[in-house]
């Protein structure tokens, strides 16, 4: 689809759209199909297997720059690669782990942890930072305890919409964006979105953030 707006013409498609019922296991682009500038490609796949099993990723490749989105887990960013370098950090966790094999609250809101090895991870949105405890008002207004886990939830909330958006016009920028929401009944009510951008040949990226809080919205 090729549309006009303020970034002038781009072609976009989306992969996953909740609430219209969309959902893309694999997918792929390149220079090639749209004859625009540079060498460059994206892929969206689902992968199989292990804790892995279910997680969506999407590879955007800008020629010199490669990255690995993962809207399964917050539109964290898993690993990079930069003419052969690689980008990220070794972690004891090496797949991608499912948010179905993860216990936030697992060694005292520590649980984590247990899935952390992404090179961009997310963190939030309602909460960060070490575990402690909190007073909220329950559903009957009273108040209760309840545990804070580790750097929040939203590392472990799949997105409900993710798009890839590419510009016809210069400076070509290829990105991937992603909506997540982090909300509950008599609870926060936030969205997060963003939009993960770099552009051909280039070697560097842009990420783009928008947290809202809908609570009487």
């Amino acid at each position: 689809m090729a549309a006009c707006g303020s970034g002038g013409r781009f072609f976009s498609k989306t992969l996953t759209d909740v609430e219209r019922g969309v959902y893309l296991d694999s997918w792929s682009i390149s220079s090639d199909d749209l004859g625009v500038c540079e060498e460059w490609n994206i892929e969206k796949c689902r992968l199989c297997g292990g804790r892995s099993d279910g997680v969506d990723v999407i590879t955007a490749n800008n020629g010199k720059l490669s990255f690995v989105v993962v809207p399964t887990r917050g539109m964290g960013i898993w690993k990079g690669e930069y003419q052969g370098a690689f980008l990220g950090w070794n972690s004891p966790v090496k797949e991608l782990v499912h948010p179905h094999y993860v216990n936030l609250e697992a060694r005292g809101g520590l649980g984590w942890l247990n899935s952390f090895n992404e090179w961009v991870v997310r963190c939030g949105i309602a909460s960060f930072g070490s575990p402690c405890f909190d007073v909220i008002r329950d559903n009957t207004g009273k108040e209760k305890e309840v545990l804070l886990t580790l750097h929040g939830r939203i590392a472990n909330i799949p997105a409900s919409f993710v798009r890839v958006k590419i510009g016809l016009e210069q400076p070509f920028e290829l990105g991937v964006e992603g909506v997540v929401h982090e909300h509950a009944m008599f609870g926060p009510d936030l969205r997060l979105t963003t939009s993960i951008t770099t552009t051909p040949g280039s070697n560097s990226l842009r990420i783009s953030d928008t947290v809202q809080n809908l609570r009487g919205v």
